[in-house]
């Protein structure tokens, strides 16, 4: 398992999924690696081969921070959206242990007061 440290230029985007507004993925890679996984392909945008899913993480190290401050920049009227959180990796994994990401964006969501909704 290759864990690899990165910092993000941006953070929370914008949605293609219908009924979903934002998706912000503080990993990339999943160390679960389910042969039947769609975010298999998110792999290309760090370089990484379909048939190496499940052998990396990348680790969004500064995603609190971006998190917080792209919040703080977006106007009231746009946080009435849906938000989602891990479109395309598993926000409990093994990873999240020692890094807290998926922690801390739930921490700034609440801070902000933005509506947030878990799906367990």
């Amino acid at each position: 398992m290759r864990i690899v440290e990165t910092e993000a230029k941006s953070f929370i985007q914008k949605s293609q999924i219908p009924s979903i507004s934002y998706v912000a993925n503080p990993y990339t890679g999943c160390i679960l690696g389910c042969a039947y996984c769609y975010a298999s392909l998110m792999g290309r945008a760090v370089g990484e081969t379909v048939k190496d899913w499940g052998e990396y993480v990348y680790i969004k190290k500064n995603a609190v921070e971006l998190m917080r401050e792209e919040l703080k920049r977006m106007p009231r009227d746009k946080r009435e959206g849906t938000f989602l959180l891990s479109s395309v990796t598993d926000p409990y994994q093994g990873p999240e242990r020692r890094y807290l990401l998926t922690r801390g964006i739930l921490t700034v969501l609440a801070e902000e007061r933005y509506p947030v909704s878990c799906v367990s």
